[in-house]
C-alpha cells in the first residue's frame, strides 16, 4: 500500500513503513480507488483507451494519469554495487539500511542535503556516540543546490 516516503529518512533508524499508510483501507474502499499489485503496465492503447498489464489484466480508462516515482540518484562512483553499499528510496532499502546499521561502528552518507541530513540525524539519535556519522557533500556547501551558498552556509 502507498506509504509516507518522505518519513524513510526522517525515522531511517528505527521506523517501520508498514505503520506509514498514505490512507486506510476504508478510504480508499470509500473513494472507489482500486490498488492493482504486482502487474507492471506493459502496453498502453490510447484509442482504445486501453491499459494491459503484465499479468495480463486490461484497465479501461477514461483519463489516464502516469505517475511511476522515480530511482535514487547514484553519483558516478565506483563501489555502488558492493554489499554494505545502500542507496534509500523504497521499504525496503530502509529496512536494509537497518539491519547493515546494527553492528555498523561507522557509516558513511553520500549526500548532505535534506535526505542526507535527515538519515544522519536519525541514525546519530538511535546510535548515539556508539558509531561514527560522517556526511560527504560534492559541493563546499551544504544544501548549496537547494538552498544556495548563503543559506546552505547558514544550515
Amino acid at each position: 500500500m502507498p506509504y509516507d516516503r518522505t518519513l524513510l529518512s526522517k525515522a531511517l533508524a528505527g521506523g517501520d513503513a508498514s505503520k506509514w499508510a498514505l490512507r486506510p483501507q476504508e478510504f480508499l474502499d470509500e473513494a472507489d480507488i482500486d490498488i492493482k499489485l504486482g502487474g507492471n503496465a506493459f502496453s498502453l492503447k490510447p484509442a482504445e483507451k486501453k491499459v494491459i498489464l503484465t499479468n495480463g489484466d486490461k484497465l479501461i480508462y477514461d483519463k489516464l494519469m502516469i505517475a511511476t516515482g522515480s530511482h535514487a540518484w547514484a553519483p558516478p562512483v565506483e563501489g555502488l554495487k558492493l554489499k554494505n553499499v545502500h542507496p534509500l528510496r523504497t521499504d525496503k532499502d530502509m529496512a536494509n539500511i537497518q539491519a547493515a546499521c546494527k553492528d555498523a561502528k561507522n557509516i558513511v552518507i553520500i549526500g548532505a542535503s535534506f535526505i542526507g541530513s535527515e538519515c544522519a540525524a536519525s541514525l546519530k539519535q538511535h546510535y548515539k556516540d556508539a558509531v561514527n556519522i560522517t556526511m560527504v557533500n560534492g559541493d563546499d556547501t551544504p544544501f548549496k543546490l537547494t538552498l544556495g551558498k548563503e543559506l546552505g552556509a547558514f544550515y
